[in-house]
């Protein structure tokens, strides 16, 4: 067999394979190869830039201990500029404002029950009055662009053998009047260690979106959870990770302070009376009518938001209890 009958049948056998051996099936050929690649390279192209515009950020120190960890938070766009923020900063708080302001936070466990879990502090004592200078000085060398980032570890013992660690984090910044406080994480309890796969903090932004937790901050007196932009048809209405603090409430001032301011003399008068050297009723402890009246005064003080629920309700039963041993007049 000569080589063009060779030619001639092979040709054959490729066709009856399917193969298209004409000039245009090498071109749709070499079309569809090319146009893959092409499209491989735009795919990897819009990656690249996806992730080029992610958000980054970068962090000043401000303090770090063992348990501790104060830093600056600024966000930068895919330029490296910082993002626009607006915040009010920096900011000059008191130690005896802040502290009131962060024992004030509380949260309690359980999802979908009302009345799910006791309240809990969500700074507890000893860890707040640690974190209270740093605080300041984040907040007085912040800029307005900068968020406080902060995290700490609690230990607890149990009989004092047993020892559990709990990891809380989150942003605070100051913005529109109000102390806004933000968590990532809430008494995350740590087991085996950070560096194990059962420990997984969250690492997003806690402001981005709402967040499903196994917990949810209640708000107190002066306090507000922030609501979403759009929660959409199954999304939460409501931050239960966020709270917003308003600087106009009484803030590190004591009940006391704020009743003598609304109603002059009465912590005195309670002061005197409740005094074991006193005798009750004193010359001249007020009238039944006079008592009459404070107590009115405290409900309305109370309906405004004036006092808290506490102070209310301490006041009234003093009230009370002098009004039932006082003169008619």
């Amino acid at each position: 067999m000569d080589t063009s009958n060779r030619y001639r049948n092979l040709r054959g056998a490729i066709r009856s394979a399917g193969a298209d051996l004409s000039p245009a099936g090498a071109w749709s050929r070499t079309g569809m190869r090319m146009g893959g690649l092409l499209l491989l390279h735009a795919l990897c192209l819009c990656l690249l830039a996806a992730g080029c515009a992610r958000p980054r950020v970068q962090y000043e120190e401000i303090f770090r201990n063992d348990r501790i960890h104060v830093r600056l938070l600024e966000r930068l766009d895919k330029s490296g500029s910082a993002v626009t923020k607006g915040f009010d900063h920096p900011w000059d708080v008191k130690a005896a404002v802040l502290d009131d302001m962060l024992q004030s936070i509380r949260y309690k466990t359980g999802k979908g029950v009302i009345g799910a879990g006791k309240l809990r502090e969500a700074f507890p004592e000893r860890v707040r009055h640690t974190l209270l200078k740093p605080l300041q000085r984040a907040f007085a060398k912040a800029g307005p662009d900068q968020e406080v980032d902060f995290s700490f570890v609690e230990i607890k013992s149990t009989l004092k053998v047993f020892r559990r660690s709990y990891f809380t984090d989150g942003v605070m910044f100051r913005k529109e009047g109000r102390l806004n406080v933000a968590f990532r994480n809430l008494a995350l309890e740590q087991i085996g260690g950070v560096e194990q796969d059962d420990f997984a903090p969250n690492r997003q932004d806690p402001t981005a979106s709402p967040m499903r937790t196994s917990w949810t901050l209640v708000a107190g007196d002066g306090q507000s959870l922030v609501r979403a932009r759009d929660s959409g048809i199954l999304g939460r209405s409501t931050y239960s990770n966020w709270v917003r603090l308003d600087l106009s409430w009484p803030w590190g001032v004591s009940d006391a302070a704020i009743l003598e301011q609304a109603m002059p003399g009465m912590v005195d008068d309670l002061g005197k009376a409740l005094d074991e050297k006193s005798p009750l009723p004193a010359p001249n402890s007020p009238s039944r009518e006079e008592l009459q009246k404070r107590l009115q005064f405290l409900e309305e003080l109370r309906r405004e938001g004036t006092i808290t629920e506490r102070a209310y309700r301490e006041k009234k039963q003093e009230l009370e209890g002098l009004y039932h041993g006082a003169p008619e007049k």
